[in-house]
């Protein structure tokens, strides 16, 4: 596999670029030049023997990114219609130093389900793919959110496009972002942070049973910490009918890896469960 070089110009705590739309952001700019603006410094790919992460770049998950998310559980999370409003999100995120998203490419031979001709990337090919991982498929979303250098800590955050759900691969793509963020930053291997915390809504089992297969522990839920829309309805919202009365409010649940517990057995854990 050919060495890539990704780019970051982080240079330090400074303000943000105040948010505008960028609904044409970074459509064009090729993966060598597109900078990450990333706090933690090297911006470096991520893979298992199933599970590649690739920093994702607009240029060539954009549209991927638009497919992927038109089913109903992800409309209901993100309602992104178009490429102008994924290219407007990533640019959002981007301008956020504290943000490392990775586009999660798999095996395509891990998916039971048909597999749809946009997430191969046959038309252009992705020139960051390797040798062995050229025909694999663009799955989903992972990354870090809320990075803190200075504290060392990070939010998790994943969502699978529909056809990769049920296969096994959100565990091993968290897996992976868990080992490169809690890994020793002195080995250059890891960022060495002291706590990863994992939040997801108080009605979404599927995410906390993923965060407990995680070795994700369990520490508080907020009662009425988000409050619901009118109409409001679908996967993500938890709600089986739409809401009909304004102020309806939801609980959220979190959980963390410490640095304790990472040297406690949950290094091993993750590594099981990547294979190694």
């Amino acid at each position: 596999m050919a060495h890539i070089k990704y780019c970051n110009y982080y240079a330090g705590p400074a303000t943000p670029p105040s948010h505008e739309d960028q609904r044409d952001a970074h459509r064009h700019t090729p993966y060598e030049m597109y900078d990450f603006n990333w706090s933690f410094g090297k911006v470096q790919l991520l893979r298992c023997d199933t599970v590649e992460l690739r920093p994702l770049v607009p240029s060539l998950y954009a549209q991927g990114f638009v497919e992927g998310s038109q089913d109903a559980v992800l409309q209901d999370m993100y309602h992104v219609r178009d490429l102008g409003d994924v290219l407007d999100y990533l640019e959002w995120s981007r301008q956020d130093t504290g943000v490392m998203m990775f586009a999660i490419f798999t095996d395509p031979s891990t998916i039971s389900k048909p597999v749809p001709t946009w997430a191969t990337l046959r038309d252009p090919p992705d020139p960051t793919a390797g040798v062995h991982t050229e025909g694999w498929v663009f799955a989903g979303v992972v990354g870090l959110y809320r990075a803190q250098l200075q504290d060392l800590v990070a939010d998790i955050g994943i969502f699978l496009w529909a056809f990769a759900r049920g296969t096994g691969l959100s565990d091993r793509a968290s897996a992976l972002v868990i080992r490169w963020a809690m890994g020793s930053a002195e080995s250059g291997l890891g960022l060495g942070l002291r706590r990863l915390d994992y939040a997801a809504d108080g009605e979404n089992r599927w995410s906390q049973k993923l965060a407990m297969r995680l070795g994700v522990k369990s520490e508080s839920s907020r009662r009425e910490n988000h409050t619901m829309k009118v109409g409001d309805t679908g996967p993500s919202s938890g709600l089986e009918e739409e809401v009909s009365q304004p102020n309806h409010s939801k609980k959220d649940w979190r959980g963390s890896i410490t640095r304790e517990d990472w040297d406690d057995g949950e290094r091993e854990h993750i590594n099981s469960i990547l294979g190694g």
